[in-house]
């Protein structure tokens, strides 16, 4: 599948569809498999107050911390633990979406799962505000 890197985007002309999210609350189960079972879409991922250790199909280990936001490509395949920071549940808020290049082929930003740096303090508000808007709010 094609490739176009997350810093060449803004000098690309791209459709983005089927756009969902989802906040998830990971109180008792912290820890998701898709092995076997092929993502369906690209996803960002925001981690509210827990860090996530991902092993993909191929065993590579990638480590999240807290405030970080985590990629994983369509049709990718890997586990993840959540390990929560403190008492309090591990909260996750999710981004799906394809992305279609203008002869409307699929491309992905990255061939595995990448993690983007904690250092933006914004992140937390602008998934909590496209959370929202994904439920009508």
């Amino acid at each position: 599948m094609e490739k176009i890197e997350i810093d060449k985007l803004y000098d690309t002309d791209y459709t983005v569809k089927v756009i969902n999210t989802l906040t998830q609350y990971w109180s008792r189960v912290k820890s998701f498999s898709s092995l076997g079972f092929p993502k369906r879409y690209d996803m960002l991922l925001f981690l509210d107050n827990c860090d996530a250790v991902y092993t993909l199909k191929s065993g590579e280990k990638i480590y999240a911390k807290k405030g970080s936001i985590v990629y994983t490509p369509l049709h990718s395949e890997y586990l993840v633990e959540f390990n929560s920071l403190n008492d309090e549940s591990c909260i996750t808020t999710h981004i799906n979406f394809l992305l279609f290049d203008t002869e409307n082929s699929p491309f992905v930003l990255s061939n595995k799962a990448e993690v983007f740096s904690a250092d933006n303090t914004n992140y937390k508000s602008i998934f909590n505000k496209i959370d929202n808007y994904g439920k009508g709010n």
